[in-house]
């Protein structure tokens, strides 16, 4: 292989126009020899165009064998098949989030990754925030003791420019909980270092895609939830109460966290201030696998490392109930 990789990107929804393609149209070289793939012919045509893309083409199994990575950005169900095809042809794979929908099918897909030699990645970015980033640090070296409580929440009214809707496919049936969930859980999964023990799970579900979720659980002596929604915009923000201390923040502030300790007043850490975080993340996960690529790094998130908090997102699934709506009460028999 030379310096320059061969990229495909699999499906050219927002996720692709929004944040891979803008940190990819930096490297000419790249373009020059990036494929495009999506179903849906008229909006390949069109992101092609913008991006000054030649090769696009609708089927991806024309390109199997023929590049060095590729790039997963279809809807969710789609991640396993897709991605397994590549890595079985010895193609890096980087996958958007959630890795996979089951905990079996991320498995296989690691497991491919390796009798292959490629390396498999997933886009779970929060783990590239400073801010979360300095909060694992500080619970990794039991600055604050034993871990007591988390509580955990992150929602707003869905605003994400989906190109093809997928998010609210009813045969998915999966909704909120897949899609921020997969942040949250894993970042959980993350900061304690361990998958916590799952005790219940709520959502609002009538048999599609859920739009709120609860989720508590349970780790030692922690006890903790995270709440979810695409309905309305929550405190989004976290708090962990250890044995000398709390830690908390914003869930999408990257820059700082308030820590208090030792009966103090609160104290605001700052750990990075940098503009335009959005930005600086997807060149940094863009360069990144470019690097993994060439041989030259490690993934900065490799998928073996997601499969707890897939496998945590599937349980819940497996035991939700629904919320207590009195409201919705004569729904089902009418």
């Amino acid at each position: 292989m030379t310096d320059i990789p061969t990229i495909a990107i699999i499906g050219c929804g927002a996720i692709s126009e929004y944040y891979y393609l803008p940190a990819i149209k930096r490297y000419h070289d790249i373009v020059e020899q990036l494929t495009l793939v999506d179903t849906d012919e008229h909006r390949l045509r069109t992101i092609a165009t913008v991006f000054g893309t030649e090769k696009a083409i609708t089927d991806y199994h024309s390109v199997l064998g023929e590049v060095d990575g590729v790039i997963v950005a279809t809807p969710h169900s789609t991640h396993h098949r897709i991605a397994m095809d590549f890595l079985r042809e010895g193609a890096h794979v980087l996958c958007e989030k959630p890795l996979a929908t089951s905990a079996s099918d991320a498995r296989e897909m690691v497991l491919q990754a390796e009798r292959s030699g490629v390396t498999l990645s997933v886009n779970n970015i929060y783990r590239l925030y400073p801010s979360f980033q300095r909060v694992k640090k500080l619970l990794s070296d039991q600055s604050f003791g034993k871990i007591h409580s988390i509580t955990y929440l992150d929602g707003e009214n869905f605003d994400w420019p989906t190109a093809s809707g997928f998010y609210f496919d009813r045969k998915a049936a999966k909704g909120v909980l897949l899609d921020k969930g997969a942040h949250a859980l894993d970042t959980i999964c993350w900061w304690i270092g361990h998958k916590p023990t799952l005790v219940s799970c709520q959502t609002d579900s009538f048999g599609g895609p859920e739009a709120a979720a609860l989720v508590k659980f349970q780790h030692e002596c922690l006890e903790g939830e995270v709440r979810l929604s695409w309905l309305a915009k929550l405190q989004n923000h976290y708090r962990i109460e250890c044995e000398r201390g709390s830690i908390s923040g914003g869930t999408t502030d990257w820059g700082r966290i308030t820590v208090t300790s030792g009966g103090r007043r609160p104290m605001v850490m700052e750990v990075d201030l940098r503009n335009n975080p959005q930005s600086i993340m997807r060149e940094k996960t863009v360069d990144n696998f470019l690097n993994v690529i060439r041989g030259k790094s490690e993934p900065l998130v490799p998928a073996k490392e997601v499969v707890d908090s897939i496998e945590l997102i599937e349980q819940s699934y497996t035991i939700a109930t629904r919320f207590d709506m009195p409201w919705c009460n004569n729904v089902e028999r009418i």
